[in-house]
């Protein structure tokens, strides 16, 4: 493509709010003539067109040149991923996916895993990490995105080959676990065989039982597309299956970006799936898909750009000084929003993040399809997290529902393609459904793409009248417990004899997930009313 093609297809996906675009920094086409011969002028093509636009760009090191095959001494590819690092992270490239779909015979001659590992993601990742090293700026290193198939001596199905990097020695070698979770022409919901889209569970089953449960796994192809025939599916479908793909995978707490594929057709061909995927036609007349994009990227209260969040807070209810963590009884007793309780007496909690109802009405859908697997055992409930320009409730620029773990720190669910244009400082909230609010005493700036605040180490926010956060022992700080009914009374008092009337109620419930549990372990019993007699007359002076 020429620089004016490459120019419409960036600034459109720009212009949908997208905050990743993804594409090849090919070997075979830097080094086509050999290992001493460098030409970068097609990649920096679409580098120059898309950074200007704002979006983070996914670079994925690829494709063996024409002198050079998997027994090719590594030694030159290890140089042609440092070089691409050295060239391209200074420039704010930072996402590095090794290889794409390795496999399947389209694009690695004969698949096989040991081959991968040792000869492509080892070195890669070495390679990538020294000029991460070297510049002193971290990067992301992705795994292959895995296609669907089945292991049939010829292509290997993701779960084997995935297995497999972590029995060839990856496992040390990548940070996030790319993924292609295609099932067209299913729905992604539609519980079938060949749905690799539901099996992404089965990728995290396999990350869990490695020890890996901390990586995420990113979803950098997904898509359906609309050609004719039974394979393919109507522009109306295609619209209707990226709204519920969107959603399904952002419930998954353990999920990193979904990349959809692609922004226009490749082609003009109605019978050929390459030719159909695109939101757009060939021409960029818009498909329905169009819209239903940028209702997905408009309806997400994304972090402003190259922005994570590194929050650490406690809770007084369900904290224990002698193990100086959490406990995790509503997550073992499976009592938390869409898991079966051990009792099947039970009736489960419904699904989805807590603070839909006032006086939150936060509107997002985390958590929406969580079940039993959904949780790490690690943790003991869900939080409310919001960022603050000022201190007012007005302030309010982002807001997102947190999975909270036993040691105080959050698991991020965002992971929707959208980005902002602000940069800070940031007043930090948290929020927790009967505990006092916590918020920062003062703005926070962001430092190298990350947002830091450790609520546990220091009192909090007081505005000159209030406790801010209760000392849990010396130096250890955290979330008054015992404001069951989030509402303050005519002094402002948030805690007090208005939430005991809701555990009065309650007392003597076993096995619920209520606002009346205030030790979180899903009983309702004086225990709890022992905590809020403690803190009868607190207020945060938080503006809500």
């Amino acid at each position: 493509m020429n620089t004016a093609e490459v120019n419409q297809i960036t600034q459109a996906c720009a212009a949908t709010n997208a905050r990743y675009f993804r594409t090849d920094f090919a070997w075979s086409d830097v080094q086509y003539n050999g290992p001493n011969s460098w030409y970068w002028g097609n990649v920096d093509r679409v580098v120059n067109s898309t950074l200007p636009t704002g979006m983070e760009m996914i670079a994925i090191v690829d494709y063996f040149p024409p002198w050079a095959n998997v027994n090719t001494d590594t030694t030159f590819w290890y140089n042609f991923v440092y070089q691409a690092g050295m060239r391209y992270i200074p420039q704010g490239i930072v996402i590095w996916e090794m290889w794409n779909e390795p496999n399947i015979t389209n694009f690695w001659d004969q698949p096989n895993v040991a081959d991968y590992v040792n000869k492509i993601l080892i070195p890669g990742s070495n390679a990538i990490r020294k000029a991460s090293a070297d510049l002193g700026i971290p990067v992301t290193v992705l795994t292959a995105g895995l296609a669907p198939a089945a292991t049939d001596g010829t292509n290997i199905s993701q779960i084997d080959f995935f297995t497999g990097i972590y029995t060839n020695g990856g496992k040390d070698y990548f940070d996030g676990a790319g993924h292609h979770p295609y099932c067209w022409p299913l729905a992604p919901t539609a519980p079938n065989f060949y749905n690799w889209f539901l099996k992404t569970q089965d990728l995290r089953a396999v990350m869990v039982a490695n020890g890996d449960q901390s990586k995420k796994i990113w979803g950098t192809e997904a898509g359906w597309p609309t050609h004719n025939g039974s394979s393919g599916v109507s522009e109306a479908l295609q619209a209707q299956y990226l709204e519920d793909a969107y959603q399904l995978w952002n419930s998954w707490s353990w999920t990193g970006p979904l990349i959809w594929y692609a922004y226009n057709d490749g082609g003009t061909d109605p019978n050929y799936s390459e030719h159909n995927f695109g939101i757009v036609d060939n021409n960029f007349n818009p498909k329905p898909a169009l819209a239903a994009f940028n209702a997905v990227t408009s309806s997400c209260d994304c972090l402003p750009t190259d922005l994570d969040l590194d929050v650490k807070v406690l809770l007084e209810g369900t904290y224990s000084p002698s193990l100086s963590k959490m406990s995790t009884d509503l997550n073992v007793r499976k009592l938390l929003p869409g898991q079966v309780p051990l009792d099947t007496m039970i009736t489960p909690t419904p699904a989805g993040q807590p603070y839909s109802s006032l006086p939150w009405n936060y509107l997002g859908t985390e958590g929406t399809e969580f079940s039993n697997v959904s949780y790490d055992s690690n943790i003991v409930d869900w939080v409310l997290i919001s960022l603050r320009t000022g201190t007012s409730k007005s302030s309010v620029v982002y807001r997102l529902a947190s999975l909270l773990k036993s040691d105080g720190t959050l698991v991020s669910l965002q992971n929707c393609p959208v980005k902002t244009t602000l940069n800070g400082p940031f007043y930090i909230v948290v929020e927790h459904r009967n505990h006092l609010a916590a918020m920062s005493p003062i703005p926070i700036l962001p430092a190298n793409g990350m947002l830091t605040y450790d609520f546990t180490t220091q009192n909090s926010y007081g505005g000159g009248v209030s406790a801010g956060q209760k000392e849990l022992t010396p130096g250890v700080w955290g979330l008054f417990a015992g404001d069951m009914d989030q509402k303050s009374d005519i002094n402002g008092h948030e805690i007090t004899g208005q939430d005991i009337t809701i555990w009065n109620l309650v007392n003597g419930i076993f096995n619920k997930y209520h606002p009346s549990d205030i030790n979180l372990n899903g009983d309702s019993n004086g225990n709890d009313k022992a905590i809020w007699r403690l803190n009868n007359g607190n207020f945060s002076s938080i503006p809500k």
